[in-house]
């Protein structure tokens, strides 16, 4: 599972169902991550910088980033 830490230490962080795995991933040029996608088909996560107004895809762990959208304000997903 996947989430994102919007505390005081701002992540993205990773771990087994049972919790066992605990994983901060180092998500290039993600300041502010405030919410996720998970794209299971090409194992990517897209994250949305508060920060930055963007949203950036890396791999599941948190390498091989990029960005994917500049100064967005909103971003609906439909699966």
């Amino acid at each position: 599972m996947f989430w994102c830490n919007t505390g005081r230490q701002h992540s993205v962080e990773t771990a087994q169902l049972d919790g066992s795995d605990h994983r901060t991933l180092a998500v290039d040029k993600v300041y502010v991550p405030y919410s996720l996608a998970v794209d299971l088909p090409v194992k990517r996560l897209y994250v949305v910088d508060m920060r930055m107004d963007s949203v950036h895809f890396c791999t599941y762990d948190g390498l091989q980033c990029h960005q994917v959208i500049a100064e967005v304000r909103c971003v609906v997903v439909f699966v």
